[in-house]
């Protein structure tokens, strides 16, 4: 395991089936998040991971960026069905150590023995859509900079099932936006 800002090892769909189950951990023992399980849409892999994830799988060149190949961290998404008076906090964000794995860890992140897993939740819009079409949605027409900076990247869905085993043919729905 090495050091490196930027870990260039490939993401299998191992890889993300071991961040969906430490993504649905986090979400049944966390206090905060568990209050909102019933509500949950799907977990998505964003940012650079996701990005990493989709051009080295040959799924999205257009977003190779050379000066920035590879895994810094891991962003975990969270989107949870809008309801009236349930809104999740939209500035709590979690973390989690992934621990020695093949990805090394960043040494700028100091206490961990791993690459650092960050869990962020959004609630969104979800009236007569598909989760799909919820999530790219939200992407294209939300407010903030969030939406903004998920969409100029991969989005890679975790969870449920229907989005990890996009049409049967064992890979996760990306989304490009």
């Amino acid at each position: 395991m090495t050091d490196l800002l930027y870990s260039t090892e490939a993401i299998d769909n191992n890889d993300l089936m071991l961040l969906k189950d430490l993504a649905l951990g986090f979400l049944q023992n966390t206090a905060y998040c568990a209050k909102f399980q019933d509500l949950l849409l799907c977990i998505t892999l964003c940012q650079g991971a996701a990005n990493h994830y989709a051009v080295c799988h040959g799924y999205a060149k257009r977003y190779f960026d050379s000066t920035k190949i590879g895994i810094k961290d891991f962003d975990i998404w969270y989107f949870f069905r809008k309801e009236e008076g349930r809104i999740f906090n939209p500035r709590w964000i979690g973390g989690q150590d992934l621990g020695y794995t093949k990805f090394g860890k960043n040494p700028d992140d100091v206490g961990f023995t791993g690459r650092r897993i960050d869990f962020i939740g959004r609630s969104i819009a979800y009236e007569k859509m598909n989760v799909e079409d919820s999530i790219k949605h939200w992407l294209q027409s939300a407010g903030g900079v969030s939406p903004k900076y998920l969409s100029q990247k991969a989005v890679v869905g975790l969870y449920p099932d229907e989005v990890f085993n996009f049409l049967g043919r064992d890979c996760p729905f990306i989304w490009v936006v």
